[in-house]
């Protein structure tokens, strides 16, 4: 269950077998029946045949059709190691905050730290600044990457950065070089999060953040290595929350 988007993954012993996503602002036992009935009709099944459903970010209570609940830490890291096992440092970044959490053998969560209450370097800033600059969401992180000169956007408070871009949009600055400022102003606030658990290979991006180009780029820039991102990887929570209950419900059993 996201601030703004809902998922569902369902799995059985053979690996994923649908996954649905919707943006919705309803009651969370609305939201969450609706997403988990169109995952179900993709693969030709009904909500009735699933064995075990576990909800993360939320709890039982919120989501009565859930049998569990789970951290949403313990779904990320779960979700995370389904495409890469060796795993150790995990960055997360959705709609409203972002979550880096140290991974120590055998999937175990070590320590885990998360952002402020400002929103500066979650979707929904990136989608203000998507906004102010007239450019689709989808293209930002393509369109930075052909930036000549940078410019320098604050990286602590939303507001702030706004009034940055602003300012450079009026004296007719280059769409890419402010984008790559963005997202400069992002990587570092993900980067001030790593530094506060520990930093160690391999290092995974991973939220609905994850799939803007411009900021793996300048998250790896600041790193100074590789950064690895799964597939789709804003379904990473429902996924490892997936696992979890599958695993629960034992062999040949779907979740």
């Amino acid at each position: 269950m996201g601030s703004i988007a809902v998922k569902a993954v369902l799995l059985n012993s053979g690996g994923i077998v649908s996954q649905s996503l919707i943006k919705s602002y309803e009651h969370s036992a609305v939201a969450s029946q609706r997403v988990l009935t169109m995952a179900a009709d993709k693969a030709g099944l009904a909500t009735a045949d699933i064995e075990v459903i576990a909800v993360t970010n939320a709890g039982v209570d919120e989501v009565p059709v859930a049998h569990k609940s789970v951290s949403e830490v313990r779904a990320t890291v779960s979700g995370v190691q389904w495409f890469f096992p060796n795993a150790r440092t995990i960055l997360s970044m959705g709609a409203e905050k972002f979550i880096g959490i140290q991974c120590i053998d055998a999937g175990a969560v070590g320590k885990f730290a998360t952002n402020d209450k400002c929103a500066s370097g979650s979707g929904s800033f990136l989608e203000i600044m998507a906004s102010i600059l007239e450019v689709e969401i989808e293209k930002m992180g393509e369109l930075s990457l052909k930036a000549s000169n940078k410019v320098e956007i604050t990286s602590q408070c939303a507001v702030f950065a706004e009034s940055d871009v602003v300012g450079y949009v009026h004296r007719g600055i280059k769409k890419a070089d402010i984008l790559m400022g963005v997202h400069e102003a992002v990587a570092a606030n993900g980067f001030s999060i790593l530094n506060r658990i520990g930093i160690e290979e391999d290092i995974i991006l991973t939220g609905g953040v994850a799939k803007n180009a411009g900021v793996v780029d300048a998250l790896e820039r600041r790193l100074g290595t590789k950064v690895w991102v799964p597939a789709d990887p804003e379904f990473s929570g429902a996924l490892g929350a997936a696992v979890i209950a599958r695993d629960s419900a034992g062999p040949r059993r779907q979740a």
